[in-house]
């Protein structure tokens, strides 16, 4: 089972510098990121999500779940796809 990690409403350099250690900590195990919360990624933020994916030990064990539109239209603006940052589609509505 993947282990969920809660990310914030803002992906900045404050909400990276916390998100870091915990992800350096369970970089061979498989994670999720909640990212139902998130309203604002930055250049950072993109950044970190980028090279965590690029860097796990088996890229298919790390996901982003649950962005929505303002997320993934931080990244679309910063020039990124979801899956370049390992973006899971979210699953319809309840």
């Amino acid at each position: 089972m993947a282990r969920v990690i809660t990310l914030p409403d803002r992906l900045d350099s404050t909400a990276c510098s916390e998100l870091l250690p915990m992800l350096i900590a369970h970089r061979t195990d498989p994670v999720d990121l909640d990212g139902s919360a998130v309203s604002h990624i930055g250049a950072v933020g993109a950044q970190l999500l980028l090279a965590a994916r690029a860097s796990w030990t088996d890229p298919d064990r790390f996901r982003v779940t649950g962005l929505q539109q303002p997320a993934l239209r931080c990244l679309a603006e910063l020039g990124f796809a979801p899956d370049h940052v390992g973006a899971v589609p979210a699953g319809p509505a309840p």
